[in-house]
């Protein structure tokens, strides 16, 4: 392989120390979550589904799981250094070999030297990550005074916000969940337009799904995603059709319609509670959304 050369063809003096990214208070929050669950761990404690899957589609595990996103997380800040000496990668092809096994007589459950050594691990983890922090250049943020309770959600994640958070474990998918937590990063960092946007993306998404539900077109069959109108007045179509009213859903869906058409004008700007409301309404009318889906396929499943 050739090497990299200045202009002045000579090699480039090497630096002392290598340029790291910048880590922001919530790498340190998410981290920090990640860290905190496996040092909680107790014995017995399943290390992986009882399946034996280190995690669900909808991307939900337990602790083997938990430790593969530590380790992706330190890699992906150039923290390889803390996997070596904390010999995470060890210990994942450890556990991984005693206890992710399809045979149904393997473990599921963490036994209590496997329990020590995962807490001396994640100890070392810590340890290092708070040195490797204390480097480091953070963004401080300014947390707006506004309709959320910024600090409680940075805790809880925002399974507070939905009047039944079991929609968000069993039915929300994935990218949902990801546009929802964009949406409120967003707001975190004072980028109200930026969140409105990706809020309303979350919200078509659950639009797509629930069409396709009432519709039983298949989604990997179709050349391209219905537009939102289009999706909304085949809804309603089939909603009518199938004498099923969902008035709420109506209601926060017809919000959204209209801010949506405004957020299409090139020189619309949100301001930061115009955003928290928007994001709040959105995460409204995906639980109905997905609530209405669960009535459905409840429906489907007794004729």
């Amino acid at each position: 392989m050739d090497t990299m050369e200045d202009e002045n063809g000579t090699l480039p003096q090497q630096t002392s120390e290598p340029v790291v990214e910048p880590i922001d208070l919530i790498d340190a929050y998410t981290i920090g979550t990640w860290t905190e669950y496996i040092r909680l761990a107790r014995p017995e404690d399943l290390v992986v589904l009882p399946s034996g899957e280190v995690s669900d589609q909808k991307g939900k595990g337990y602790i083997l799981w938990t430790l593969y996103l530590i380790q992706d997380f330190l890699k992906r800040k150039g923290l390889e250094h803390i996997i070596q000496y904390s010999e995470l990668d060890e210990l994942i092809s450890y556990l991984h070999q005693k206890y992710a096994s399809e045979l149904e007589s393997t473990p599921r459950n963490i036994d209590e030297n496997d329990l020590r050594a995962l807490r001396r691990t994640v100890e070392i983890i810590i340890t290092l990550l708070q040195q490797e922090l204390s480097k480091r250049k953070t963004i401080e943020i300014e947390v707006h005074k506004g309709i959320l309770d910024y600090e409680n959600l940075l805790s809880t994640g925002l399974q507070p916000l939905f009047s039944y958070p079991e929609i968000v474990v069993n039915h929300i998918p994935e990218i949902v969940s990801h546009d929802l937590l964009e949406s409120f990063k967003a707001l975190l960092f004072d980028l109200p337009t930026a969140s409105v946007m990706i809020s309303l993306r979350a919200v078509e998404a659950a639009i797509r799904d629930l069409y396709f539900k009432l519709t039983n077109e298949d989604v990997n069959e179709v050349d391209s995603y219905p537009t939102w109108n289009y999706a909304l007045s085949e809804i309603q179509k089939q909603l009518e059709y199938r004498k099923i009213r969902s008035k709420r859903l109506e209601g926060y869906l017809d919000f959204l319609r209209e801010i949506r058409n405004s957020a299409e004008h090139p020189d619309k700007v949100f301001e930061i509670n115009e955003a928290e409301r928007i994001f709040v309404e959105s995460i409204h009318a995906i639980e109905e959304v997905y609530l209405l889906i669960e009535k459905i396929q409840a429906k489907t499943s007794r004729d």
